[in-house]
């Protein structure tokens, strides 16, 4: 996240390549939506093999 924060300032003052900086953005909506479905996974994981023991 910090690496887009820092491309986004970087791209307010010079001139950058759009395509590689939304291509960066997209990445972290992604990863931003795919930490809930992995927590929830691990967390479920978690309490089955409590159940297990």
């Amino acid at each position: 996240m910090s690496d887009v924060v820092h491309n986004s300032w970087f791209a307010l003052h010079h001139p950058i390549r759009m395509g590689l900086y939304l291509s960066q953005v997209v990445f972290l909506l992604f990863v931003a939506c795919a930490v809930r479905t992995a927590w929830q996974v691990a967390a479920s994981g978690a309490a089955a093999l409590r159940v297990v023991d």
